[in-house]
């Protein structure tokens, strides 16, 4: 009799300290991080930045949400990768600014360029993390028509893989 009152003991012990774990785990304070990326034409690696910085998030604790800012050029696959994931990934938004009827490419480009100013302004916290993957050349697009892309000073190089971060470098 009494063998059976210290298992039942036991058992409102157990019950309790994991009670008083989970209240102590879900009071804890969940760091959170806001990924901006910038992305044209990178079909070929988008998806692994994306699943990379979720991973990254799930091994440190970090609750991780990613915003695409898609490049109104972008004439790959990158969009419907990109959607696939919104889709399936919790965390995950699209942004895509596509070009209005008649506009020339120089008009297009600045209009990019002020909406990605404007979101820069309001995503301005100590938590988000702007990323620009490198172009690789240009598409259709280019003001000089020579197949170098727009920006100064850019090369054209293809096949750049590294990762370049507007505020920060990943850690």
């Amino acid at each position: 009799m009494i063998g059976l009152l210290l298992w039942i003991a036991g058992c409102y012990a157990v019950a309790a300290a994991c009670a008083y774990r989970l209240l102590r785990h879900w009071r804890r304070p969940v760091a959170k991080r806001h990924y901006v990326i910038v992305a044209g034409n990178h079909e070929d690696q988008i998806e692994w930045v994306i699943r990379s910085l979720r991973y990254q998030g799930s091994l440190s604790g970090t609750d991780i949400g990613i915003t695409v800012l898609l490049e109104p050029e972008a004439a790959d696959g990158t969009a419907s990768i990109v959607e696939k994931l919104v889709r399936t990934e919790a965390g995950v938004s699209l942004i895509r600014q596509l070009p209005e009827t008649g506009e020339d490419y120089a008009t297009g480009r600045r209009r990019w360029e002020e909406a990605k100013t404007a979101y820069a302004e309001a995503w301005n916290g100590p938590d988000t993390i702007w990323m620009e993957l490198p172009r690789s050349g240009s598409v259709g697009g280019s003001l000089g028509g020579d197949g170098v892309g727009d920006r100064d000073g850019e090369s054209g190089d293809v096949g750049t893989s590294e990762l370049t971060s507007v505020s920060d470098r990943l850690q």
